[in-house]
């Protein structure tokens, strides 16, 4: 039973579908790149058409400005035309400029004082009025240039935008010809050429605050724009400018639309106006979005079937491999009995019909294996079985040996025993009584004759022989250890060998009393007594330290002089003669203790031995 591929890009449906993803990705990419270009080709040409109608009507603005300009001049300058008299003549014509121009807010002829001279239409208040103080009159009779102004409001609250043209006389300036606009007359707002921009596209006139001075949105006028302290700096700059406005809208009320927006400023120095041409960014873009939405009913579905298409085509290859895995999974778990299925004559085909095949033979070659397997553990149970009984056998002989070796021990010092006893009973017994007689003998002799000196010479002998002899049984078996125990024996024993050799010795201990099983204490005394006679030998010491710890469950000594040492390392490497060291790692490995020797070429030596009780009960002497 075959189980399902986890997409990961080691199957091949994951690396088939990756490639036409890829595929397609490059493709839809290089598609995507083709549509952006013209997309943003498209944007940036409507923007382009937008800034060029912006500038169309900016130049035209200008134009009508200037022609207005002309015809206040054209008062002053008419023939016979004189300051400060007012003449029939610049009443006619003060006159027929009302009627014909955009100022529709009146006009007056003024001194250079700022004293009105002249108005039109007639107002009885008009004429002699000071008007000096007005912000474009001022700018004109100070500077001598015309000026249109922004709006700005009158004494009498009116909101006015003002053009004046000074008049000179002689090179004198003589006084000025001021049109007033109102802005929410219909004198500006006939000038805007009608411009169709959609249901959203709409023209206004700004002026170098910021304010709407005109509009095709009725309501418009007056207000300040809400860009504008972008607007007044691309006036003081003359730039023009065109781009979609998104971030200047946050926050505003929710008819405020993303907008796109051109911007053209009139280029004539008596006027700081510009002309703003706004349009709903939807419909302006309109064309761009459409090209974006067609291409994207494209790509999708295309993208959809090319990817169906692909799990399809990927599905048709995946499955027999599944399949096959699934059959390889049963023949690497040992399972021989399930054939392969296999069919047609592709190369999928043909790995099945290999696989059966392969199954085939190690079903017959696992068969084969299986009989020699159960021939080869029965050899096998077979020889364990000998193996086991050897080692019984070696076992066996190992604890007769150490039995053995045990029994020689014992009886070798029970042969010693018995050579101190028959020593001390019969031959020092002999030797004191023959000393007795001498010493009975030398009295009646002691004359001075030769039998005497004799007998005195004999006497010496025989002492010395009775010292050698007592010493020789004290060596074979000191009776001190089985009449005072170990600690004094070990004393005796150092103190006699070693002070005669000018070695001072120090015998330490934690309890003199304690006693051993008998074993145990000869062990340990004839392990002292080698340590000791090889510092008499060969140490040269001049100190020596024998430590008696007896612990809880075991008995440690410490033997340590500071002679000549030797290489402990060739010693347990057995590249010296060292019998005296093998007897006592015998000696301690036969009761399962433990020995360490640390020495080195002169700093002296120290032995140390750890002899466990195993639970044999001491005695106390």
């Amino acid at each position: 039973m075959s189980r399902t591929t986890p997409f990961t890009l080691s199957s091949i449906q994951s690396r088939l579908l990756v490639v036409v993803l890829v595929a397609l990705t490059l493709m839809l990419g290089g598609l995507g790149t083709i549509s952006w270009l013209a997309i943003r080709e498209s944007t940036n040409r409507s923007l382009e058409e937008r800034l060029a109608l912006a500038r169309v009507n900016a130049d035209h603005l200008g134009y009508v400005l200037n022609e207005n300009m002309v015809m206040l001049g054209s008062v002053v300058f008419a023939p016979g035309a004189s300051l400060p008299a007012a003449t029939p003549e610049q009443r006619q014509a003060l006159h027929d400029i009302f009627i014909t121009s955009i100022f529709d807010g009146g006009l007056y002829v003024v001194d250079a004082s700022g004293k009105v001279l002249m108005a039109e239409p007639e107002r009885s208040s008009g004429a002699g009025i000071e008007i000096a103080s007005y912000p474009p009159l001022a700018s004109a009779l100070s500077t001598g240039k015309p000026v249109i102004s922004d709006i700005y409001r009158k004494g009498n609250g009116e909101d006015v935008i003002s053009a004046v043209v000074p008049v000179n006389r002689g090179g004198v300036l003589a006084g000025a010809i001021v049109g007033d606009i109102d802005p929410t007359g219909p004198g500006l707002r006939k000038i805007l050429p009608p411009v169709r921009l959609g249901d959203s596209g709409y023209v206004e006139v700004v002026d170098s605050g910021g304010t709407v001075v005109a509009s095709s949105l009725p309501g418009r006028v007056l207000e300040n724009s809400d860009h504008a302290n972008i607007l007044r700096g691309l006036i003081e700059r003359r730039e023009t400018i065109s781009g979609k406005c998104h971030n200047c809208h946050e926050g505003q009320s929710p008819e405020k639309r993303t907008e796109v927006m051109a911007f053209a400023p009139l280029i004539e120095e008596w006027v700081k106006w510009g002309v703003v041409i706004r349009q709903s960014e939807e419909e302006a873009l309109a064309p761009s979005r459409n090209l974006f939405k067609g291409i994207l009913a494209v790509s999708i579905p295309a993208l959809t079937l090319s990817i169906v298409l692909a799990w399809g085509m990927a599905q048709s290859v995946s499955r027999p491999i599944v399949s096959l895995t699934g059959a390889a999974r049963w023949l690497s778990r040992g399972d021989l009995s399930r054939p392969i299925r296999t069919s047609g004559t592709d190369e999928i085909s043909t790995l099945s019909w290999a696989l059966e095949g392969m199954r085939s033979k190690l079903s017959d070659s696992l068969e084969e294996i299986t009989r020699w397997n159960a021939l080869l553990e029965s050899k096998v149970e077979e020889r364990t079985n000998e193996l086991e009984r050897l080692y019984k056998e070696l076992k066996a002989k190992e604890a007769n040996r150490e039995e053995l070796l045990r029994k020689v021990m014992t009886a070798q010092e029970e042969e010693r025993k018995r050579l101190a006893r028959d020593l001390h009973d019969d031959t020092s017994q002999t030797l004191a009584a023959l000393v007795m007689q001498l010493d009975a003998y030398e009295a009646p002799l002691a004359s001075g004759s030769d039998p005497t000196s004799k007998l005195v010479e004999i006497r010496a002998a025989a002492r010395k022989s009775l010292d050698s002899i007592r010493r020789v049984i004290l060596d074979l078996r000191p009776s001190i250890l089985d009449d005072l125990g170990l600690v004094s024996a070990i004393r005796w024993y150092a103190e006699s060998r070693l002070q005669d050799k000018d070695v001072k010795v120090r015998v330490e201990t934690n309890d003199y009393d304690k006693r051993l099983p008998n074993g145990m204490e000869t062990a340990l005394f004839r392990i002292v007594q080698e340590a000791v006679t090889n510092i008499v030998r060969h140490a040269n010491a001049e100190n020596a330290v024998i430590a008696v710890d007896f612990r809880d469950s075991e008995v440690a000594v410490d033997i340590e002089d500071d002679g000549n040492g030797f290489d402990a390392g060739k010693a347990k490497a057995g590249t010296m003669s060292t019998f005296g060291i093998h007897g006592m790692q015998e000696r301690v490995a036969l009761l399962g203790g433990t020995i360490e020797i640390e020495s080195h070429p002169g700093s002296g030596t120290r032995i140390s031995v750890v002899m466990p009780l195993n639970g044999n009960r001491t005695q106390n002497a």
